[in-house]
């Protein structure tokens, strides 16, 4: 397909140019790696695919599973037979693909600055309270 482009180490300009343009986001690090520590722990480039309306077709290891809801907000992965099968259904299915990005968007707010430091803030009082003889605190996750 001439419409697919695979582009390495990109400045931040060059990334919101693409981010602009692309529909689907692919992250495949750790793909057929059993070694965790190889396998991205978080994954801050599929949020900020995500944050652009992006829909992610993630590995499905390591921080992918916490941040891609599988057939919700993105689809994730195990084999390059299921990226193949995703990315096409995405790129057949424009409402689908639309819903998806939406979806994408919406999930990429729980991973803001704001949302750690609140879930930051909850749990270090949670921890004090402890400390001075409370029940733990219902803390919402």
């Amino acid at each position: 397909m001439s419409n697919i482009e695979i582009k390495a180490n990109l400045n931040n300009y060059e990334i919101k140019e693409l981010y602009s343009k692309a529909s689907i986001f692919w992250h495949a690090c750790g793909l057929d790696e059993n070694d965790p520590r190889l396998i991205e722990h978080f994954g801050m480039t599929t949020v900020e695919a995500m944050q652009n309306y992006c829909v992610p077709v993630a590995i499905d290891g390591g921080g992918q599973r916490e941040i891609v809801d599988h057939g919700i907000s993105g689809f994730r992965f195990t084999s390059k037979e299921e990226l193949k099968s995703y990315t096409l259904k995405l790129i057949n299915d424009d409402c689908l693909r639309e819903n998806m990005a939406k979806n994408a968007y919406n999930r990429s707010k729980k991973f803001t600055k704001e949302e750690f430091e609140k879930k930051a803030l909850e749990f270090f009082s949670d921890i004090e309270n402890r400390l001075r003889g409370g029940e733990p605190m219902e803390v919402n996750r």
